[in-house]
């Protein structure tokens, strides 16, 4: 019997100084058999307890908005803490292989060989082997721990785009913020991510460490891990409960892979760019294939107005607005009111009153992403997000033409000011690429001083030229919270809490458009208006087998156009839905200025109806004018919803909704053509063919 396996406790000795003592009442190695160290079993049970216990509380908790993460946890703990318990066996098991069998000493049994030893742990392929085993599960279950709090306030598991966008961002406000309105399960969170290191450091300081265990028990312990990986995919399969439970490591795996397999290649390549360039300009896939892809599909120069930039540049400064861009955080547009529904009430009714009466409206526009990276993307480029990538991280380096680009090639001077960090979401190379200059000041940390920041610049800039400015405001970004010297009392939830920024918001962009009236210049003042994207509401995110995983709740905003420039034209509220990447060819309409493009909407000059797509992570979104269809790039689950635009409730998906949805694809719709459409735009990505180079650039 190897005396250092016995616990102290069963032996009759003193009670046992580590708590994992007791798992190893296992048969001992004979010295004529391949031993396997004790210290992996002691890792599982270690790592295995930890992310048991992080998922039950991931699971039956809540989210930052006080609902609970899912309806019914018995309907994902089981999964997800098998198929982890799984995971996290398969790599003590293959390392403690590994040890016994690959790296063994000259006497043939691990660690007790002198040649080549270091300290208690045997060789040193050992020594990295068990290191590798305690570091990588102490990094498995903080990562893990992240993509928990990455679930509860986003509704998606990080990828790979994700970690490019966020990662070195330095934004300390924004966090402070979000922190604070979720303290305690952050204080959870980090409590769970420390919790294995000290003990993973007292496994490797062992001074019996290197107490073998017989390999007779690894065969069940190989079918268990196998058994345990598997039980999603045979114990009630589901795609959407997989595709929530499953570990981040997994998904960035697969994205890799599909890339490199090539995966995303179009099916049927010619249909797939036809139905690109057909879906760009009229709304709908094509009835014919190309005879041949062009090197650039998007381009176009036809779709704007008729003036060269010289000819914008020559004429009169009457003639050339000043363009004013509100990007407003988390527009929901269910909680205005410029869809009339007196059952829900509008939370903007100075602001609404103002842009009906004065302005052009266009209450049903959705962004064509979720969230802010991807709606700042469709209002600058005028273009769809990638069905899977972030945008804004991968595509920094293809040729590309924003609003403020276009209009510098027309003369303007740009600027915008940015509400928090850009790094924050990795804005901070596209401004630069953008804009003439940019700003951003911690010390402005609500609407009301943006605001004011934003009428002295506009007050300072020069008047022999027209220029650009932009704000992005940040008070109604999650977790919604106005200063305290605002006059508002507490909150009660997160929509009260959100019914008090929309209305603190509304007071200062009020302010603002009676500023511009002011000054002398209003006759050619043109103001954008648009939400970066809506947010969906704690019912809409625990219920996505009702509403969909890519629902109003992401994408329903506002747009209005205001200000004195009679190119304008006729003010009211149209009925037509449209989306974010419609602004910039209609803006460069109003101006009849063109250029060589790649904006895949439409001027709103001229009413018109076609369908609008929207992409966030693998989920897509086709919207008409009263239906939208959901589906996903690789599984084959589809909702469609056939509904009410004028009943906010139903619209919006609420809670509370009859809209009704059918799990099957409506008639002439085939999703498969859509997937390799959304392939097909990839591909124009991934080559750089938005744009031919530009020597003058």
């Amino acid at each position: 019997m190897n005396r250092g396996l016995q616990s102290r406790a069963g032996s009759g000795g003193k009670p046992a100084r580590y708590p994992f003592v007791f798992i190893l009442r296992t048969p001992h190695a004979r010295r004529d058999e391949p031993t396997m160290n004790a210290l992996y079993l002691r890792a599982f049970a270690l790592f295995a307890a930890l992310r048991i216990l992080s998922l039950s509380l991931h699971f039956m908790g809540d989210n930052p908005y006080g609902e609970p993460v899912v309806l019914n946890p018995d309907r994902f703990l089981p999964n997800a803490a098998f198929h982890e318990a799984g995971l996290i066996m398969a790599w003590c098991l293959i390392l403690a292989s590994l040890d016994a069998f690959l790296v063994r000493s000259p006497t043939g049994r691990s660690g007790t060989g002198r040649a080549g030893t270091i300290g208690p742990h045997g060789s040193r392929g050992s020594a990295v082997l068990r290191a590798l085993c305690l570091l990588g599960g102490c990094l498995y279950i903080g990562f893990c721990q992240i993509d928990n709090e990455v679930v509860r306030w986003m509704g998606e598991h990080i990828n790979v785009s994700f970690l490019c966008t966020y990662f070195g961002f330095r934004d300390s406000f924004m966090w402070g913020r979000v922190i604070k309105a979720d303290w305690l399960h952050f204080l959870i969170a980090a409590l769970l991510m420390a919790a294995p290191w000290y003990p993973a450091w007292r496994l490797w300081r062992r001074r019996d460490a290197d107490r073998a265990l017989g390999t007779a028990w690894a065969p069940v312990a190989l079918v268990l891990s196998a058994v345990f990986i598997s039980f999603p995919f045979w114990f009630h399969y589901s795609d959407k409960r997989w595709r929530r439970i499953r570990p981040a490591p997994w998904g960035i795996i697969a994205d890799t892979w599909k890339g490199f397999a090539g995966q995303e290649e179009p099916r049927n390549r010619l249909r797939a760019y036809s139905d690109l360039i057909a879906m760009v300009r009229t709304g709908k896939p094509s009835s014919t294939d190309l005879a041949a892809i062009p090197a650039y599909p998007l381009l176009d120069s036809d779709n704007l107005g008729s003036l060269s930039p010289e000819a914008f540049k020559a004429l009169p400064l009457d003639q050339r607005p000043n363009i004013v861009l509100l990007i407003v955080e988390t527009l929901r547009g269910w909680k205005t009111g410029l869809v009339d529904d007196p059952s829900m009430p509008s939370q903007t009714p100075h602001l609404d009153s103002v842009l009906l009466s004065e302005g052009l409206c266009f209450p049903w526009t959705h962004s064509n992403g979720f969230p802010s990276v991807e709606g700042g993307i469709g209002i600058h480029l005028g273009l769809w997000p990638h069905f899977r990538r972030t945008f804004i991280s991968d595509y920094i380096h293809v040729r590309s033409r924003s609003i403020p680009e276009g209009l510098r090639l027309l003369g303007y001077r740009s600027e915008i000011l940015f509400g928090y960090d850009p790094s924050f979401d990795n804005f901070t190379p596209w401004l630069r690429k953008w804009y003439d200059r940019y700003e951003y000041d911690p010390s402005r940390r609500n609407d009301g001083p943006l605001i004011d920041r934003l009428m002295s610049i506009i007050d300072t800039l020069p008047t022999d030229r027209p220029f650009m400015t932009a704000l992005w405001t940040t008070t109604m970004h999650p977790p919604f919270d106005v200063p305290a010297d605002a006059g508002y009392p507490p909150a009660k939830d997160a929509d009260e809490a959100y019914n008090q920024a929309i209305g603190y918001t509304e007071k200062h962009i009020l302010r603002l458009f009676k500023h511009l009236k002011e000054r002398p210049d209003f006759k050619r003042t043109l103001v954008i208006l648009v939400g970066d994207h809506s947010d969906y509401t704690a019912w809409q995110m625990r219920n996505t087998e009702v509403v969909g995983e890519l629902n109003p709740g992401h994408t329903w905003t506002n747009l209005a156009f205001w200000g004195g420039w009679p190119g304008l034209g006729p003010r009211g509220r149209r009925e037509e839905t449209v989306s974010q990447i419609d602004i910039a060819p209609t803006l460069f309409t109003m101006l009849n200025a063109r250029f060589p493009n790649h904006f895949i909407g439409r001027s709103l000059l001229q009413p018109s109806q076609r369908d609008i797509l929207c992409m966030r992570y693998g989920h897509l979104a086709l919207i008409s004018e009263a239906s939208r269809t959901v589906f996903h790039m690789e599984a084959d689950s589809i909702w469609h919803w056939d509904l009410d635009k004028h009943r906010k409730i139903d619209y919006a998906l609420l809670e509370g909704n009859t809209a009704q949805a059918t799990r099957a694809a409506p008639p002439g719709f085939d999703p498969e053509r859509y997937r390799d459409m959304a392939r097909a735009y990839g591909r124009v990505l991934d080559r750089d063919a938005l744009l031919p180079p530009d020597p003058g650039r």
